[in-house]
């Protein structure tokens, strides 16, 4: 194997672990909830900061997706405006 390729294999492997840590870490914070979506913003706000940390989100994640769900639920975040915004 050409030696240039190398970094460009392991960037590959750890791309693809990744993907699946986020994919689990999804899944299980669809898990705390009755439905097999994403909770939504009231569902978040009534989550135990812990019992998100058990699904494998981080304390900063967990608390900005707690900060995010405030924002939604009392109208300064409308989600579906969101889609009128470029990426950029």
């Amino acid at each position: 194997m050409h030696l240039c390729r190398v970094p460009a294999l392991i960037a590959r492997l750890f791309q693809q672990l990744a993907y699946k840590a986020a994919d689990t870490i999804y899944h299980r914070t669809c898990a705390l909830t009755a439905g097999p979506r994403f909770p939504k913003a009231d569902e978040i706000r009534g989550l135990d900061l812990e019992v998100m940390r058990g699904a494998g989100l981080s304390r900063a994640k967990a608390l900005a997706l707690k900060d995010l769900s405030e924002h939604v639920l009392d109208g300064r975040l409308k989600l579906r405006s969101l889609g009128h915004y470029p990426d950029a």
